[in-house]
């Protein structure tokens, strides 16, 4: 009896933390949801890019088996294009996953092995060492043109295979400096913990009631949040950066264009901080709660690993993901391109001024909903 007297006890207080009983219930559906969303519309192929630069008949040959046969149908898609530098574009935004470039002498070369002569005609491919699917796609390119080239040959070892990085194509980029960008991001994804606190504690400690009878409105408080944050941010930023260059980080991009990123994402995540405050009375709910976008913001942004990029729409040139829709996203994104490629603000406007709009967003709808739960006089 005194079990179930416990036992219903305990319900009971599971029930009255309802919060802590909402997430830990609804963790694993919905993670399995997020999984759905970046899988949902990702091809069961690769798409392959090829520029044929060959002279003779056997470049032809090659894409005309490759893209006739079913077998190799159901796990590339080739695409015929102009030039490399058509294909390395294509290639950055994710639309493909490897260009393969068939050089001038690529028949000649055939033909000389074919004679039984010692030579290794030569493929190229090209890729994004930063993309998850580059490494399927190219084992797959390279199997496709490994048979090829064996069934004209008839040798075992007929052609050598070159690979080129496009993203270190100005510096060459370690694993752990390709880990950077994203690194950044967490430390400022890390503010959503350190602004809600604050705020949080203005509502425990009732220091929000005695505000309410001031001449303070919502966008003082907000802009005074937002400047403290912004200061805590710039420290920890430039701790990272710093610790980063002594272990070998070498950065490519300005750091004028370093810094608007930063300071875009820091209204985003503070924004994000506001909703979740708007939903608490007291740091215990706080953090419980906190921890539910925490994870999404760590793990679904690329801020921790890379995420598969599968585009909904496009603006512009640029192709809009489910989870763009999250501040930091962009942010890993758009700081990629300048630490890795040595772009310019300029150069990557589209998802910087995406990544500013849904930063509004969040914050405004923060500052919204607070004021409405907290600043009211009617609460």
């Amino acid at each position: 009896m005194k079990t179930l007297s416990l036992f219903k006890r305990n319900l009971i207080l599971q029930w009255r933390d309802y919060w802590s009983l909402l997430i830990t219930i609804s963790l694993g559906p919905f993670f399995v949801i997020i999984y759905w969303m970046i899988s949902v519309g990702f091809p069961s192929y690769y798409n392959v890019l090829i520029v044929n630069l060959d002279k003779g008949k056997y470049g032809d040959l090659f894409i005309q088996n490759s893209s006739s046969d079913e077998r190799t149908k159901e796990t590339v898609h080739i695409q015929k294009i102009e030039s490399v530098e058509q294909g390395k574009s294509i290639l950055k935004k994710r639309d493909a996953d490897v260009l393969l470039v068939i050089p001038e002498n690529f028949s000649s070369e055939i033909e000389t092995a074919i004679s039984k002569l010692d030579t290794r005609p030569e493929v190229f491919f090209y890729g994004e060492k930063s993309n998850t699917r580059y490494l399927v796609g190219v084992i797959t390119s390279f199997s496709i043109v490994d048979s090829f080239i064996k069934l004209q040959t008839k040798a075992k070892d007929p052609w050598t295979m070159k690979e080129f990085f496009i993203d270190e194509e100005k510096v060459k980029r370690t694993d752990f400096e390709l880990s950077i960008p994203g690194i950044f991001i967490l430390s400022i994804i890390m503010l959503l913990f350190s602004a809600g606190m604050i705020i949080v504690r203005d509502i425990e400690d009732h220091t929000m009631n005695r505000l309410k009878l001031t001449k303070m409105n919502i966008y003082d408080y907000a802009i005074a949040i937002t400047l403290t944050q912004v200061l805590v941010g710039a420290v920890s930023v430039l701790l990272t950066l710093g610790l980063a260059e002594v272990l070998g980080f070498r950065m490519v991009g300005s750091f004028s264009s370093i810094l608007i990123v930063f300071c875009i994402t820091f209204i985003g995540i503070i924004g994000i901080a506001f909703i979740i405050v708007s939903f608490c009375r007291n740091s215990s709910v706080f953090v419980i709660v906190g921890q539910f976008p925490l994870f999404i913001l760590i793990f679904f942004t690329g801020a921790m690993i890379p995420i598969p990029r599968n585009p909904i729409f496009y603006v512009l040139d640029h192709g809009v993901c489910w989870n763009d829709f999250l501040p930091a996203t962009l942010a890993v994104t758009s700081l990629n391109r300048i630490f890795n490629d040595g772009l310019s603000i300029s150069e990557i406007l589209t998802p910087v001024i995406l990544l500013a709009l849904i930063s509004l967003f969040y914050f405004l709808i923060g500052i919204t909903l607070f004021k409405k739960r907290h600043l009211d006089l009617g609460n």
